[in-house]
């Protein structure tokens, strides 16, 4: 009788902790989609009265939603790290990737850090993966927040830093850019495209339309016997092979979503 209320007490612990890990991951994956979808859909968002060039996403103002290069963003410099890029972050398992965004202040707001940011100036908000170094270092889905004016070529104020703390547990964050190709004269994404394929086109740069987000999430917590993924992972346009998924119990969950860009001048496509 010992035993067999033993083995139904660990059976019941072993469920409970799957149980656990899984609610775990799942609020954690909701929630840092919904983080990031909030700036992406507020991205290039601006005074529609100063309208400028579509190529490169260019929403209804003079600034690019998406900054995939410094020039694209006033005050970086040409070497600066604050835009958007492919594979820069390897805290996780895989290397990740970076985007960066901004859109007008209409009224007094805050970055995705808490800071305060004045009306008419331009949000900031750098999502990537980095360690956490309050938490074991775990990887971590980081926000670098800030601002700038786009009037002047002043450096743009507390972007480039250490950011805070989003989720915890992200092993993998992928990000791809859905351009429209002008084929058939409408407004529609022809293709996905890293931020490297994007920026070596050559020309004037397509309209981007939507951003992909792929995320590789861990739980917390052991949940009692889960197995790694027999199979490579793929996350986006990246692999992750199974041999290098670690065998610590973790449960691991992959999450996807696109969104559009709600603030693109599409009658100037």
């Amino acid at each position: 009788i010992t035993a067999a209320a033993t083995q139904l007490f660990l059976a019941n612990h072993i469920a409970i902790n799957f149980q656990r890990g899984m609610n775990d991951v799942q609020a954690n994956g909701r929630f840092a989609l919904d983080q990031i979808m909030r700036d992406i859909r507020l991205a290039g968002l601006d005074h529609a009265a100063a309208i400028g060039a579509v190529g490169g996403g260019t929403g209804t103002g003079s600034l690019s939603p998406l900054v995939l290069s410094a020039a694209q963003m006033p005050g970086l410099t040409a070497n600066s790290t604050a835009v958007s890029a492919d594979d820069g972050q390897s805290a996780g398992i895989s290397s990740s990737d970076q985007i960066v965004l901004q859109y007008l202040a209409l009224a007094n707001t805050e970055d995705c850090e808490g800071n305060t940011v004045d009306k008419d100036k331009y949000v900031v908000a750098r999502y990537y993966i980095g360690q956490d170094a309050a938490n074991n270092n775990v990887p971590s889905l980081m926000c670098d927040g800030g601002y700038h004016t786009a009037s002047t070529a002043t450096a743009p104020t507390d972007v480039g830093s250490t950011g805070v703390v989003l989720v915890n547990g992200v092993d993998s964050f992928q990000v791809l850019y859905g351009i429209d190709d002008g084929l058939n004269g409408k407004a529609q994404v022809s293709r996905y495209v890293t931020a490297t394929a994007y920026n070596a086109l050559s020309g004037t740069k397509p309209p981007i339309l939507s951003v992909r987000l792929g995320m590789y999430l861990r739980s917390q917590e052991r949940a009692g016997d889960a197995a790694p993924s027999a199979n490579a992972v793929q996350v986006l346009d990246k692999s992750i092979a199974a041999t290098a998924i670690p065998d610590d119990g973790l449960l691991r969950r992959l999450f996807v979503t696109t969104v559009s860009l709600r603030n693109v001048d599409l009658s100037r496509i």
